[in-house]
């Protein structure tokens, strides 16, 4: 498993590509939760005049919890990263939108899983480390289909 999380190639192990990413890279991982860090970026295209509009918070939350999905998926499985949608979404508190320049702390719990499905709560903190948006999430993995049919 690996423990260096500076050197981690986020790409690598989230289905999402550039310019939508919104993870920049995990601070801290253990077994079922995650905290990452995102840095908001002048070429995100969820800015509305230089701020991160709500929806994206949401899509950084979902990609915390994919970055913990892929993580585990890559490092400990050893098998390919799934891909990963948002199912449902309750409680969902915006208290502030960020803007470009401004760096993201987001922590996710996993409150349950069961197959490809999981359910997680999700906040997002400034670098003051005051709650900035908040939710319970869930998530569902792509299943793939089987080559045989009934």
């Amino acid at each position: 498993m690996m423990t260096d999380f500076e050197s981690l190639d986020i790409c690598g192990i989230l289905p999402q590509r550039p310019p939508f990413v919104f993870v920049s890279k995990i601070k801290w991982f253990e077994g079922t939760d995650i905290t990452t860090e995102y840095t908001v970026k002048e070429d995100c295209p969820l800015l509305e005049d230089g701020i991160l509009c709500p929806e994206a918070l949401m899509e950084v939350m979902a990609q915390s919890n994919a970055a913990r999905i892929g993580y585990i998926a890559k490092y400990i499985l050893h098998k390919p990263v799934d891909i990963g949608y948002i199912g449902d979404v309750r409680g969902y508190r915006v208290v502030r939108c960020p803007k470009v320049g401004e760096i993201l702390t987001t922590d996710v719990k996993l409150l349950g899983e069961i197959g490809g499905l999981a359910k997680i709560y999700a906040e997002i903190k400034d670098a003051e480390g005051e709650k900035i948006a908040c939710a319970t999430m869930k998530t569902a993995l792509k299943q793939e289909k089987d080559d045989e049919s009934i």
